[in-house]
């Protein structure tokens, strides 16, 4: 059964809410130690739906992460599939990557993009506040750390959400990036728990992707036409 299409976007606003966009007081808690670099990562290989499942390789390309407004991109670069575009036309406060067709309903793996009003200049006291708000909630913490993201330190939280409205259980991955002007930037896809073991890699590895624009060179990122 198809889901609400407005129901993407209230669940796109919780995971927002759990990443502190809602409290940014809260980031006063006690640094968590250290943090964890990223690892070089291989080329993914991902199932394939067929009578008989095989494992391809996917293509992906790095483009600029696009910004809510359109007329510029964020100071960050992605990985993502060769056929994935810019999506201004979903039901969101935020712009998503994904196929040309279809919404997150249809293709979970999706990511949403959009600024938070936290700042992350202190990451390690963002996380605190993060762990703490988990203790009271009625989700999760599956992962939550410091990763480094080509120089600049962010967040890697990967939380389990139980069922509500329309949705069954649910896994969600985000990354959260240092914007300038006290604001930060959040980059998230949530699916299906029993669709974790295929889609997870997947969102995994384009997130983890994520490195400053003038670190890496990059290609262009087409939008729909008309």
């Amino acid at each position: 059964m198809s889901q609400n299409p407005r129901c993407v976007g209230i669940a796109a606003m919780a995971l927002l809410a759990a990443l502190g966009v809602s409290r940014p007081s809260l980031a006063q808690e006690v640094a968590r130690e250290g943090e964890k670099p990223l690892e070089q990562r291989p080329a993914i290989e991902v199932a394939v739906e067929d009578a008989e499942p095989t494992s391809v390789r996917v293509e992906h390309r790095r483009v600029p992460v696009p910004s809510f407004g359109g007329t510029e991109s964020y100071p960050y670069t992605i990985e993502i599939p060769v056929n994935w575009e810019v999506r201004r036309d979903l039901p969101a406060t935020g712009v998503f990557l994904g196929p040309a067709s279809g919404d997150p309903n249809s293709h979970p793996e999706m990511l949403l993009m959009r600024e938070s009003a936290v700042a992350l200049d202190a990451p390690d006291a963002v996380l605190a506040n993060i762990r703490a708000n988990a203790a009271g909630a009625d989700w999760s913490l599956n992962e939550a750390e410091v990763l480094d993201f080509g120089g600049v330190r962010g967040l890697w939280i990967v939380r389990e959400i139980p069922p509500s409205g329309f949705h069954g259980d649910r896994v969600s991955f985000a990354v959260k990036l240092p914007l300038e002007e006290d604001r930060s930037l959040d980059l998230m896809a949530t699916v299906p728990a029993q669709e974790r073991d295929v889609l997870g890699p997947r969102i995994e590895y384009m997130l983890r992707s994520v490195r400053p624009a003038a670190a890496v060179a990059q290609t262009a990122l087409p939008e729909p036409q008309g």
